[in-house]
């Protein structure tokens, strides 16, 4: 992406929209201080971050555009810089647009995701930190105001990590409570740990399965025909130290491990969902 400066760059983004049926009409791109190294991608000389450089000070950008009409609605620098994976929501109140996102203070994290870097012994520092923050873009504003970060999880709770955060699918585009991620327990080198932020009051809590290695991303299943938060199911795949796979499910209100069935094959390890065939 150019921002007008006279060196050519590539430039780490990622997106996430407001879905128009609930008045937002938005599509929201993060831009992050991460840059594609060329020579990393061909082989040729290593990168801060595998395939990608850090510019500090470069800053992490927002740009709101209106879907109807293609146009920039607002471009703005946030006031922290920070490198991030996953959006967990994005919603208009009034002339704001809130966009809450797992932030990381620079792009170590990808380095994180090596082999090498996973098996290591645990220690307090085996994953980065991070943290669920929420990034809000006031329209009315200029664009050289600045768009303010403010931290809404509790990290004594979470082990100072935040990672895969969602939220229940019938607020998706809409004014959320709760978000869902992966936390850690430290020492460690992965995520272990399943929680829920009440992003309102800033509190986090958590569902710690014990004796599990990897906690994988969470995926909220409602109550049919309920409205209420509390009454949904989070579907989650866990693996154990002897490498086997579980279906875990969690009550969400109770953050509390309600079933779990070992599944019969080795599942390998993987950042989202994954699909068989019907007669695997």
């Amino acid at each position: 992406m150019d921002r007008g400066g006279a060196e050519a760059t590539t430039w780490m983004v990622r997106g996430d929209g407001i879905k128009r049926r609930y008045g937002g009409g938005y599509a929201v791109i993060v831009e992050t201080p991460a840059v594609y190294s060329l020579a990393a991608l061909v082989g040729g000389l290593p990168a801060d971050h595998v395939v990608f450089d850090w510019r500090a000070g470069a800053g992490t950008w927002i740009r709101v555009v209106d879907v109807a009409s293609g146009k920039v609605a607002a471009t703005r620098r946030c006031a922290e810089e920070f490198f991030f994976f996953h959006v967990a929501n994005c919603f208009v109140e009034g002339r704001t647009v809130h966009i809450d996102v797992a932030a990381y203070a620079d792009g170590d994290m990808v380095n994180g995701l090596s082999l090498a870097r996973m098996r290591m012994e645990a220690a307090a520092d085996g994953a980065p930190r991070s943290r669920l923050a929420r990034v809000s873009v006031n329209l009315d504003e200029t664009d050289d105001a600045l768009a303010p970060l403010a931290y809404v999880d509790d990290p004594s709770q979470n082990g100072h990590f935040c990672e895969f955060p969602v939220v229940d699918g019938r607020v998706a585009g809409r004014r959320h409570r709760y978000v869902y991620a992966v936390g850690f327990r430290r020492p460690g080198n992965v995520a272990n740990l399943l929680t829920r932020t009440d992003v309102d009051a800033g509190t986090t809590t958590t569902c710690d399965f014990g004796g599990v290695a990897v906690v994988g991303e969470p995926l909220v299943v409602a109550k049919p025909g309920s409205d209420d938060p509390d009454k949904a199911a989070l579907l989650v795949v866990i693996h154990d130290f002897g490498g086997r796979a579980h279906l875990s499910v969690v009550d969400a209100g109770a953050m509390a491990e309600v079933a779990r069935a070992t599944l019969p094959e080795p599942l390998p390890y993987g950042f989202h969902g994954c699909w068989v065939a019907r007669d695997a």
